[in-house]
């Protein structure tokens, strides 16, 4: 079914993301933050630090609130975000986060990010963002189809930095 059709297929449900998720600002961690052990925390490079308390437990698709804007992540489990991100309590009855997930990477962050020095984002934004929604096992499909798709490509990058870094190895070696 291309994407023309599931916009006027009556089993493919047109709406906005808030009607699905709930979207919640992170936190300061600095009071949790802990050297090992504990939970995530996440920033909108992903983890960064561990904390021995946490903001979430369950699927969620973080969204970046200031600076780095364009990357959501994937999470599942408990969590901690920092302040400038954005968590969310999806309704996994009617949205499988992880096809709210591979949706998330394909917004149009640019016309909507604030005109600041900082690009930032608003949970408005995020929960007006409009979403075609298949049916749940069509949701898992499409997802699972994308998380083998997407193992193959981040597979197929990890072989060739090994490459280019033996590549680097003998280079060096030889100039030596």
């Amino acid at each position: 079914m291309s994407i023309d059709q599931a916009h006027t297929s009556p089993k493919w449900r047109r709406s906005t993301f808030g009607r699905f998720a709930r979207v919640f600002n992170g936190s300061d961690y600095t009071a949790v933050e802990v050297d090992s052990g504990g939970y995530p925390v996440y920033g909108s490079g992903g983890e960064f630090r561990r904390a021995s308390d946490y903001l979430f437990e369950g699927e969620s698709v973080l969204f970046g609130r200031k600076g780095t804007i364009d990357r959501p992540l994937y999470v599942n489990g408990r969590f901690w975000t920092v302040d400038t991100m954005f968590y969310t309590d999806i309704d996994t009855r009617t949205l499988l986060p992880r096809f709210a997930y591979y949706w998330a990477t394909t917004l149009p962050y640019g016309e909507w990010a604030t005109d600041t020095a900082l690009p930032s984002m608003t949970s408005t934004a995020i929960k007006a963002a409009p979403i075609v929604v298949p049916p749940m096992v069509e949701q898992r499909a499409i997802a699972d189809f994308l998380d083998r798709e997407t193992a193959q490509i981040d597979a197929f990058i990890a072989k060739n930095e090994e490459l280019i870094a033996l590549l680097t190895e003998r280079r060096t070696a030889t100039i030596t």
